[in-house]
């Protein structure tokens, strides 16, 4: 005798009855309603399902109730599938649980019912099944455990459904379109100890937020819950003595008011002071509160995770010196915060502490500082950041995004910068680095490995529209240049071997790239939305080039090639997106002599010639409006790096040829750098 198993249990909303649930049941079929088909057509109650080797699918269901549970297995087999207008004789129909085993919805499986409640063990849409869920279906997240081992069965009552265990029950999911709950002290006579906060927040994959929860009763039989994200709820009342819990003025502590759990975020108050008894923050107490102004008192030990997240009102915050741990995210989203106060004595900055908190332009860094955490300021508005000198790590993605920050400091103990640490920082000049590093140092700015081997990082808004990788350099690594609002023209030397993919991203304002580099290969997205990119001179050691390696570059670029028709028929460019390149107008058999800073005569020397030669251009051009000089000359010339070649490049060039004449080794942009 095959035994087929279905779970059914009545879904009794507060809004739609007071009465218990029907309890879980299971039904044992007689061995003539199996068939020997290719499946098996069955009957289960009110279910018709087809039941296959691997899976069942149900088919039609002919219930009168209003709210249905769909079973998660039959004959042992998972429910996968719900077929066409499979509920469309239940034309009382309003809610449905359904298990996260179904994979396949029929668009038309709730045709002709009133469905407006589904209540998913998963979401939709990592499922697959979003797309046949009724468009004015409200989606519920729901947690079951259904009832096939001793550990827990489940049931519903008051728009809650809930776990019971052999000696407590535990809520597990409550209906988010309520504005008062009360939570009973027992169900099927057992007391209930407990609730979920992360099932009253609402929509499965949507905003996570309770909108709704206004006010809440909670018995002294429950210790175990918590209240985070119910962004209306303005009222905590505890029943009884509750042995875990109290409330101070509305707010919601641990028993001896050391932790303070919630702040109810409906509230209309604009300022709040913690009470002085209070050493813990707890996650979330404040999250999304309308306060602007909170003072936390002396004593505070710790702030916990997302403790002052989205908090969009609060303007600035003090943090006493005693604390000495500060969540993830704790004051992310505080868009009206312009000013930090940290504690002295903190080691460590997490991560995403003060994320996308726009306005923030003031936060002091504790001298006991040794590491900032992934992302850390990402989109603040800081304009300066001069790190203490224990700083060791600054993790990826730390100043992402900060459009106004100029300058950072970085000291001597840091061994460790994370990726895009400084990606989209628009208007930074400079990143300098202390002299005693061991692992980091900077080249006028530019940061880069302790032997400048490696650039790391080229300033997005650094003061040169020309600029030449040193001759040092190997490696320019993957965004390196990403978004360098000033460059205008880039010489890339043959001294270069490897050019990271996405290089020079965004350039909007690159016009001319001179590539030399001794490597075969241009990486995918290298030059990528470079539209103004106009003229390219490129090595025929170049044998591939990337995908999108030259994308959005303009149809008028003019590429200048260092080799032979045939050699440029033989590179290889992967995809079809190289119009920069492949549509542009390519120069063959071209030569070009890479002249180093102040040499004008391309002998190798810096002297009187260059400087002759300079100011000759400066004085023609005075008269003519014309230079004389090539683009490479005028690079070379520009010493200063102010984008123009003048006679105050020329008495650079006057003053190195004297040093060099007194025996001087060091080369000129060496020798400029330390005067």
């Amino acid at each position: 005798m095959k035994k087929i198993t279905a779970i059914l249990a009545a879904l009794c909303l507060l809004t739609m009855c007071t009465t218990s649930a029907l309890p879980v049941f299971a039904e044992t079929l007689p061995d003539s309603d199996v068939q020997t088909e290719e499946f098996a057509t069955v009957t289960v109650g009110d279910f018709v399902c087809k039941v296959y080797v691997s899976h069942a699918e149900i088919v039609r269901c002919t219930s009168d109730a209003a709210e249905i549970v769909i079973p998660k297995n039959i004959s042992g087999l998972p429910v996968t599938t719900i077929g066409d207008n499979a509920f469309s004789d239940c034309t009382a129909l309003t809610a449905v649980v359904l298990p996260d085993s179904i994979d396949t919805l029929s668009q038309s499986a709730f045709a002709g019912t009133s469905l407006k409640k589904l209540y998913l063990e998963d979401d939709p849409f990592y499922s697959g099944i979003g797309d046949a869920i009724p468009h004015d279906t409200i989606v519920f997240p729901y947690f079951h455990s259904y009832a096939e081992t001793d550990e827990s069965t489940t049931g519903f009552s008051g728009g809650m459904s809930y776990r019971k265990f052999s000696d407590h029950v535990q809520i597990v999911s409550i209906d988010h379109t309520l504005t008062e709950v009360v939570i009973p002290a027992e169900l099927e006579g057992l007391p209930v100890t407990g609730f979920s906060g992360l099932v009253i927040k609402g929509l499965v994959g949507g905003t996570p937020a309770n909108w709704s929860l206004e006010k809440i009763t909670i018995p002294e039989t429950v210790t175990d819950f918590s209240l985070a994200h119910c962004a209306a709820l303005q009222e905590i009342i505890l029943e009884g003595d509750n042995p875990a819990y109290t409330t101070v003025d509305g707010v919601l502590f641990n028993k001896d008011v050391t932790v303070l759990r919630q702040f109810p975020l409906g509230r209309e108050d604009k300022n709040y002071t913690v009470p002085d008894t209070v050493k813990e923050i707890g996650d979330y107490a404040f999250s999304k509160s309308k306060l602007q102004d909170v003072i936390l008192p002396e004593g505070l030990t710790s702030i916990g995770y997302s403790a002052f997240g989205e908090c969009e009102s609060l303007q600035s915050i003090d943090i006493p010196d005693s604390v000495n741990s500060i969540g993830t995210l704790a004051f992310t989203r505080c868009y009206a915060m312009t000013s930090a106060k940290l504690p002295e004595g903190l080691t460590e900055i997490p991560s995403h502490m003060f994320r996308f908190t726009s306005a923030l332009s003031e936060v002091n860094f504790p001298e006991s500082l040794t590491k900032i955490g992934e992302a850390a300021f990402y989109g603040t508005a800081l304009t300066e950041a001069i790190l203490p000198p224990q700083v060791a790590v600054l993790e990826a993605n730390v100043f992402t995004g900060c459009t106004a920050l100029t300058r950072v400091k970085i000291p001597a103990a840091t061994t460790e910068i994370g990726d895009y640490a400084f990606s989209g920082c628009t208007a930074m000049t400079g990143i300098f680095v202390d002299k005693d590093n061991t692992v980091y140092s900077d080249c006028s700015g530019v940061l880069m490995d302790k032997a400048q081997t490696t650039i790391l990082d080229y300033p997005d808004s650094y003061p040169a529209k020309r600029y030449t990788i040193p001759a040092t350099v190997t490696t320019i690594k993957g965004q390196a240049f990403s978004e360098a609002v000033t460059l205008e023209t880039i010489i890339i030397p043959d001294t270069v071997k490897t050019i990271g993919s996405h290089a020079f991203l965004d350039c909007t304002n690159l016009r001319s790239a001179v590539i030399l580099a001794d490597t075969d290969k241009i990486g995918q997205y290298t030059f990528y939305n470079c539209g103004q990119l106009s003229e390219i001179t490129l090595t025929n050691r170049i044998q591939s080039v990337g995908f999108r390696a030259f994308t959005e570059q303009s149809e008028q670029t003019d590429v200048y090639y260092l080799g032979t028709e045939e050699e440029w028929a033989g590179i290889v460019f992967e995809g079809v997106q190289n119009e920069g390149l492949t549509e542009g107008n390519v120069h063959f058999n071209q030569t070009y002599i890479l002249l180093h800073k102040g040499d004008l005569t391309g002998d190798d020397r810096i002297n009187s010639s260059d400087a002759a030669v300079l100011l000759l251009a400066a004085a023609n051009e005075g008269v003519t409006g014309v230079s004389e000089l090539t683009q490479e000359q005028l690079r070379a010339a520009d010493l200063n790096n102010d984008g123009s070649s003048n006679a105050a490049d020329a008495a650079m060039m006057l003053h190195y040829a004297a040093y060099r004449g007194t025996g001087g080794v060091a080369d000129i942009e060496e020798f400029f750098e330390t005067k």
